[in-house]
């Protein structure tokens, strides 16, 4: 398979060992594992990042593994993006993400808790954030929310994305 030109996803894989890891990285295709539960190599998270990052289920990243999965050329595009579970983002590797300077579409996956500081950094930054799974936000966290977009604003004639989206927001108290 890793010899195949052709991209491979390879859905069925969750729990996959560092052998096995060290083979998928020399792929000569592109590469998704969207149901991968754990990254253990540096190396398959940089072949990872040559196309859209499906690795909604990857519990835990090292800061490393974030500034290859951010660095790709391709994720601030329409179809592009980076698609992580809540809980792999801690502050460490929030910070990785948010000093990217260009525009990222960074969808995070997990009904939370998002702890403030990650939720003010990624913010900051000139990430394009999705939080899919978030059903409320804490006061506090609407707070941040508040003072950090109040002077966002859209260019009338130019698509852009929405710097936050909230898709199965159900309460703001």
């Amino acid at each position: 398979l890793a010899k195949n030109e052709r991209s491979l996803t390879l859905a069925g894989l969750t729990d996959v060992s560092t052998e096995v890891q060290e083979k998928l990285a020399e792929t000569v295709g592109g590469l998704s594992l969207p149901n991968l539960t754990s990254l253990d190599l540096l190396p398959l998270a940089k072949k990872l990042a040559a196309g859209v990052v499906l690795l909604p289920k990857v519990e835990s990243l090292t800061v490393e593994q974030a500034e290859s999965l951010i660095g790709e050329r391709a994720q601030g595009s329409f179809w592009g993006g980076i698609y992580l579970s809540l809980a792999a983002v801690t502050p460490e590797v929030a910070k990785v993400l948010a000093a990217n300077p260009s525009p990222v579409n960074l969808t995070l996956v997990g009904n939370g808790p998002i702890p403030d500081a990650v939720l003010r950094t990624l913010l900051m930054s000139r990430l394009n954030l999705t939080l899919r799974d978030v059903e409320d936000l804490t006061a506090e966290q609407i707070r941040i929310v508040a003072e950090v977009l109040v002077g966002t604003t859209f260019r009338p004639g130019v698509l852009g994305f929405a710097r936050l989206s909230l898709p199965r927001l159900q309460k703001l108290d």
